[in-house]
């Protein structure tokens, strides 16, 4: 996490970024939306800042704040349960290009796994 070096870079706080890395095109993305589904309720709570269809991981707020204001009325345990199911699901893919229609987005594996782990580290 890091100050801003990319347009593409993903804004997980003030002055702090996830730096986007470039997914291979050269491979077909493993879908992941199945393994993203358990956590639906998460997704449409940090979906705050604009559409996915329309803006893909921009949509979602990524801010410590907005999680938490985000997750207020969820139940954080079982969120918090779910997100760690997750980031096990997706180490195990074997493949570095992953794309989710639900976050409309098409992740190199290592951007994904950061964006869980923040967010998970948040939840609480």
């Amino acid at each position: 996490m890091k100050k801003r070096s990319s347009k593409f870079d993903i804004r997980i706080g003030d002055n702090e970024w996830i730096e986007w890395v470039k997914p291979d095109q050269s491979i077909e993305p493993a879908k992941i939306d199945e393994i993203l589904e358990s956590a639906n309720e998460l997704w449409d709570a940090l979906e705050t800042k604009c559409m996915h269809e329309c803006c893909g991981i921009e949509a979602f707020g990524l801010r410590p704040k907005d999680i938490k204001k985000s997750v207020t009325f969820l139940p954080k345990e079982e969120l918090t349960n779910k997100v760690e199911n997750i980031i096990k699901e997706v180490e195990k893919i074997d493949c570095d290009s992953l794309f989710s229609e639900r976050i409309n987005q098409v992740f190199e594996k290592s951007v994904l796994l950061k964006v869980l782990n923040h967010v998970h580290g948040n939840i609480a």
